[in-house]
């Protein structure tokens, strides 16, 4: 249930949610779209 009042908030708001897939921190978009985060501090 967290997950889908999540998304809802997603499309009301016109932000985005970040969480754990695959093992990776993504970020999904209120169109649906997935980008994974990146660290540029990162060597």
């Amino acid at each position: 249930m967290t997950g889908e009042f999540a998304r809802i908030n997603v499309k009301v708001n016109n932000t985005y949610i970040e969480y754990e897939k695959n093992g990776k921190l993504v970020k999904e978009f209120s169109n649906g779209n997935i980008v994974p985060l990146t660290n540029e501090n990162q060597s």
